[in-house]
């Protein structure tokens, strides 16, 4: 009996990466909201997105064979911001509705870019809402414990940020 082995392309392997990690996101923010998302904070939601969206012309890129990479350390400062004042749904649409728009106008990026994207910032604010939120829990409360649990909630995401894009560009590149 032969057995038939699925090849897909990079380009396919990439979107299966960016939709696994959107499934996770929606997952973690039911979880995290408590199961019924909502907006509590339209203001803040609204100011928040504005900050995402300034954010992105503060971009700082690289290059790495052949792929542009950017880091963009105010939007981790949002991140922060949203954590501490918003709830997990205003604080994932708010990247969303900021950054996505943002990069399209600003960067012309291409809409499959724009779709791995938006995954990976959803990916990354829902695991920096849930890290942080079970570091405060299990530091309690106080200025300093808030700080560590921020720091470790923000840059966890951001580390699974890097990892997914070093993993997208990891397909392309065959490694």
């Amino acid at each position: 009996a032969s057995t038939r082995q699925l090849r897909l392309s990079p380009r396919d392997r990439v979107a299966m990466i960016g939709f696994s990690a959107s499934a996770l996101s929606v997952v973690g923010v039911f979880w995290l909201q408590g199961g019924t998302p909502s907006v509590q904070h339209p203001l803040g939601l609204g100011v928040l997105t504005l900050a995402f969206a300034a954010s992105e012309r503060l971009l700082v890129s690289m290059e790495a064979k052949q792929q542009a990479i950017g880091y963009n350390p105010s939007s981790e400062v949002a991140l922060a911001v949203g954590i501490l004042m918003l709830g997990p749904v205003e604080v994932v649409a708010a990247r969303l509705l900021g950054s996505i728009p943002s990069m399209a106008l600003n960067r012309g990026s291409p809409m499959f870019k724009l779709a791995y994207n938006a995954s990976m910032m959803a990916a990354e604010a829902t695991l920096a809402i849930g890290l942080y939120w079970l570091v405060s829990d299990a530091l309690g409360t106080g200025t300093v414990s808030t700080w560590v649990a921020l720091n470790v909630g923000v840059a966890t995401g951001l580390l699974l940020g890097g990892l997914l894009v070093a993993l997208a560009i990891g397909q392309f590149e065959g490694g």
